[in-house]
């Protein structure tokens, strides 16, 4: 989970991201910055959401996409039963 800061950290010698080095590489954080900057308005990059949760989003996304995985499934077993019950409703009418 994120603090909602930009860091910086060298992944190399500190993969676990324990020592920001924004405070000791002020240029650095700052060069790096204004190119995320310029990427960010050349590409139309849209800023994340105050209320932004990723937990509540993975949980979202993995719900659609399991949906659309089965539904297949359910959409099969949903013509069966309409079947079933027409077939019933026609039989009860003899």
């Amino acid at each position: 989970m994120g603090d909602n800061q930009w860091h910086l950290f060298n992944i190399v010698i500190d993969p676990g991201e324990t020592k920001d080095l924004k405070e000791e590489m002020p240029e650095r954080f700052r060069a790096m910055m204004d190119a995320y900057r310029k990427y960010a308005a050349d590409n139309n990059v849209l800023p994340v959401p105050e209320d932004y949760d990723q937990i509540t989003q993975v949980r979202r996304f993995s719900i659609q996409t399991q949906l659309k995985a089965q539904a297949p499934f359910y959409s099969g077993g949903l013509l069966i039963l309409s079947g079933f019950f027409i077939i019933r409703k026609f039989k009860k009418r003899k």
